[in-house]
């Protein structure tokens, strides 16, 4: 915002206003300018009438174009040619004298010194008495003269009007604003006045609105208006403007008057003076000149534009922010151009998007790069901490590919409550609760170690959670043995005096010892576990993880099944290889939004339209695969480890991440419509031999 407010003010502000003042003409609406029409004192006018370049032209040419023009009925003659001393001691050429005298019918006592500016003044006397206002230019200020401004009535008389034909100073020579002196006022102004179309003069804040590229307006070459009887049917009602265009003399050198716009700063050509202030005249008489916004709007647009970018961006992860940056630059191009053209009005639009964006995207950067070095020291003293107090009995998982040290948790055995009746079952002990039952370790009658869910009714306040949990056991039973994704449920029983429901299945991995199971150490693997001990998997396990579970919940979602409850603690190893478990929320497939499905599942995982799709199922594995890939929350999706550079494998990690973002996209149409179509994407980035 202070930035911003400094680029409002000179010399820093004439870059970035002039910038946008310039920039709009790129896509200005086409315009008719037919009211005006350019007499050129261009090349071939010279040739014809044998004027010398970088010589004034003769007087006695402009009396007659004056009394052609006259004749022709143009509106009004504006003269953008200087007249600072009489004609005395002009010199002319032989052919000029010639063409003169037979051609425009002077005598020789007419081309007398004397003489010359006399006759003018008559034709401009002539022309005025007739209706035809002459309007001529004048200077202020001139070199070597002490005087405010040189006026043509000194030479030409009191029937001549004219008006300062100069611009206030611009960089570059490029002319932006209108001439707002008041002592003589600007010969646009001037030409506008004496048409009945002059707004208030001495208004500082009008500047050009170009109408287009140069030679928009029509040209009719100076020498052309004496040659062709038919010039009346161009001529007639228009006014007409008189001036140089470039001519090149004797010597090489090029005698010009010609000044850059909008138009010509991108390429090497410029636009003639008197082009320029035919459009300055147009504008007046039109009334469309541009404005620029009051300075209280202007300082109001560039706080509110600074604070929401400034706060804004901030809060943005980098690359987010540059995207974000690059769209309001062309926002804050398309608004500024757009109400230029639709209002009249400007504002300076690229100090917003070229001077407040670009520094908000910076401090962007510079807060987050903060940030991530914060939340690494943060996460470096957390596993120094976790290092320093591992017990030292610590030992390590070598059924998995990632064998890093692993401090096993045991369970208890004391204080255990007491153990349901199963038949043909001994309970053994509690090996894990939830909020939808408790998980027995039972060993059967030939001496088989099985895991054994329980859930009791009285751990419920109604009948309707209970029935749910047993329907998704009923559901899902009859296909756990058909896939070695699924964790096979081997019998399911109920207890109705006691008041629960059971269901018998296969037994988890020990985290340390396998399938050898010990009953009073026994720990289940889960990938929840696994993430414990080792925060994060390497990504070409990752991707085999991915691909297995994939293809079980394509299973299951072929089957009209879903899980609505992916997440690492539901993930068990059995012998090695990872199973959907805790098939308790497994229900039918829905159709449509998946808001027919009662919202069950854990925060986190479950898809922003809600569970009961496919695609639903999806976005859960994608967030269980981002935590084991990333070593983060699923809260901090999408975010990437502080310590991304020191992780191994971290060019396929990188190649992992498109597929974990289209998983987790929170626009279903652009998210993985099949767990088939995920495991595709997984299959064809799998590295080989891995």
């Amino acid at each position: 915002m202070l930035v911003g407010l400094l680029f409002l003010f000179p010399p820093l502000g004439d870059f970035p206003r002039n910038l946008s003042y310039d920039l709009a003409f790129l896509l200005r609406p086409g315009a008719d300018v037919s009211e005006v029409v350019v007499v050129s004192m261009d090349e071939y006018s010279h040739g014809q009438l044998a004027q010398s370049p970088g010589v004034e032209w003769h007087r006695l040419l402009h009396a007659r174009l004056i009394e052609e023009l006259h004749r022709q009925g143009v509106r009004a003659i504006v003269f953008d040619v200087l007249i600072v001393d009489p004609w005395a001691n002009k010199s002319v050429s032989a052919n000029a004298t010639e063409i003169l005298t037979n051609r425009f019918g002077f005598t020789p006592e007419d081309l007398a010194p004397d003489a010359v500016d006399r006759i003018l003044s008559r034709a401009v006397g002539e022309a005025a008495a007739g209706g035809l206002p002459v309007v001529w230019t004048s200077i202020t200020d001139p070199a070597g003269r002490g005087e405010k401004w040189n006026a043509p009535d000194r030479i030409l008389g009191t029937n001549v009007l004219f008006g300062n034909v100069q611009f206030p100073d611009q960089p570059g020579r490029t002319f932006r604003r209108h001439n707002a002196d008041t002592a003589p006022p600007s010969l646009a102004w001037v030409a506008a006045d004496v048409l009945g179309k002059a707004p208030k003069a001495g208004v500082m804040n009008r500047w050009i609105n170009y109408y287009g590229p140069p030679r928009t307006f029509e040209y009719l070459p100076y020498a052309k208006v004496f040659e062709e009887a038919n010039t009346q049917a161009t001529l007639t009602n228009r006014v007409v403007f008189v001036g140089r265009e470039p001519v090149i003399g004797g010597d090489g050198r090029t005698d010009s008057d010609e000044h850059p716009t909008p138009y010509t700063l991108w390429k090497r050509t410029e636009t003639p003076g008197v082009e320029i202030q035919a459009t300055a005249f147009l504008n007046l008489f039109r009334t469309e000149w541009l404005e620029l916004v009051s300075p209280w709007l202007q300082f109001a647009l560039v706080v509110a534009f600074g604070s929401l970018a400034g706060a804004g961006l901030a809060r943005m992860r980098p690359w987010i922010a540059a995207r974000v940056a690059f769209g309001g630059m062309l926002l804050c191009a398309a608004a500024g151009i757009g109400v230029t053209w639709a209002s009249g009005h400007w504002f300076s639009w690229m100090t917003l998007a070229g001077v407040q964006l670009p520094v908000a995207l910076a401090w962007s950067v510079f807060a987050n790069t903060k940030r991530v070095y914060r939340e690494k020291a943060v996460l470096e003293e957390s596993l120094a901490t976790a290092r320093s107090r591992q017990a030292p009995g610590s030992t390590t998982i070598t059924s998995q590919p990632t064998a890093i040290p692993i401090p096993l948790r045991r369970i208890p055995v004391s204080g255990e409550p007491a153990p349901p009746d199963i038949p043909d079952h001994t309970m053994v002990r509690r090996i894990g609760r939830g909020a939808y039952g408790e998980v027995w370790l039972a060993r059967d009658i030939i001496g088989t170690h099985h895991a054994v869910k329980v859930v009791h009714r009285s751990a419920f306040s109604s009948e309707s959670p209970y029935l749910r949990e047993f329907r998704g056991v009923q559901k899902f039973t009859p296909i756990s043995r058909q896939h070695p994704g699924l964790v096979q449920v081997l019998h399911v029983g109920r207890n109705e005096q006691a008041g629960y429901f059971y269901c018998i299945m296969e037994i988890g991995d020990d985290a340390r010892t396998g399938q050898d199971i010990h009953p009073d150490s026994y720990v289940p693997l889960t990938l929840s576990h696994q993430l414990d001990q080792q925060r994060f998997l390497l990504p070409a396990a990752c991707i085999n993880l991915g691909i297995a579970l994939a293809e079980a919940l394509e299973f299951l979602h072929q089957r009209r099944l879903i899980h609505r409850d992916i997440k690492p603690s539901n993930i068990l190893y059995v012998q090695g290889a990872p199973k959907f478990a805790d098939v308790g929320l497994v229900t039918d497939l829905v159709t449509g939004s998946g808001r027919e499905a009662t919202y069950l599942g854990t925060e986190g995982f479950i898809a922003p339209e809600g569970p009961g799709t496919a695609a639903a199922d999806v976005f859960s594995l994608g967030k269980l695969l981002y935590e084991a890939s990333m070593g983060r929350d699923r809260q901090r999706f999408p975010e990437l480890p502080t310590d991304l550079e020191e992780m191994p494998d971290q060019e396929l990690l990188l190649e992992l991440n498109p597929i974990i973002l289209k998983a987790c996209e929170a626009h279903v149409g652009e998210r993985y419509q099949t767990a088939a179509d995920l495991a595709r994407d997984l299959k064809a980035l799998k590295p080989e031999g891995r």
